[in-house]
């Protein structure tokens, strides 16, 4: 398993880890080591194969494609970096201290702020657009955004006033692998139910809800409500 132009991802059957992958220390915008000049390889452990909102999989796989580089703006140092709730952030250590940028809805997603490793359209001036971008890579393939399948009406109980808490919801379904709320104040995830506390000030707000069907289709809802 030595090929460059693969990255090997080994699930194994041992529980003496979670996760760990190669990465190559290339923060070169062209010609990055990661991006099909050497080979790489990663393991995940039986016991990190599946988690209900962060995947150790899909988190060392990023690694093998160059990220998080020490240099990035918010890089921790070792390889991650210190914006909560981030696929390739964590506390590494005791003293890792991490900031509070992103909400729960982006655990497990890619680059809290599109700045330190993976970004589609990455701001003009600013690290991503000068330094090592995993959405370049190679092993990464392009294609037009996917629509969702149209879903169940959302649900609120309570009325939509400033610093007030709602309950959304929609139908329970059977089989169905996975929610996935987004939106302002969003208490907890993965459930046909949630509460969200609205901003303290008028506003007008939209709530997602990605619903990951046994089929493998994806539905989404949404509900937009005016803060008043």
């Amino acid at each position: 398993m030595g090929s460059p132009q693969r990255k090997y991802l080994v699930f194994a059957q041992s529980r003496n880890i979670c996760g760990v992958s190669t990465i190559y220390r290339d923060s070169s915008h062209r010609d990055n080591a990661s991006n099909g000049r050497y080979t790489a390889h990663a393991r995940i452990d039986e016991t990190c194969w599946s988690s209900p909102d962060w995947s150790v999989a899909a988190h060392e796989l990023v690694h093998m494609l160059g990220g998080v580089q020490p240099d990035a703006p918010h890089a921790s140092g070792k390889y991650h970096c210190d914006d909560a709730n981030d696929l390739m952030c964590y506390r590494e250590t005791p003293t890792t201290r991490l900031r509070p940028v992103c909400g729960l809805e982006h655990v497990g997603l890619l680059d809290c702020g599109g700045d330190d490793y993976f970004s589609t359209a990455p701001r003009r001036g600013g690290y991503l657009a000068s330094h090592w971008n995993v959405a370049d890579s190679v092993f990464l393939d392009r294609t037009p955004m996917l629509s969702a399948a149209q879903g169940a009406p959302i649900a609120v109980r309570g009325k939509p006033k400033p610093g007030r808490a709602l309950a959304l919801s929609v139908p329970v379904i059977p089989g169905v692998q996975k929610y996935t709320w987004r939106g302002p104040g969003i208490r907890n995830n993965n459930r046909s139910r949630t509460r969200a506390v609205l901003p303290d000030r008028p506003a007008v707000v939209t709530y997602r809800l990605l619903i990951n069907m046994p089929d493998g289709v994806v539905q989404e809802s949404t509900r937009t409500l005016r803060v008043r």
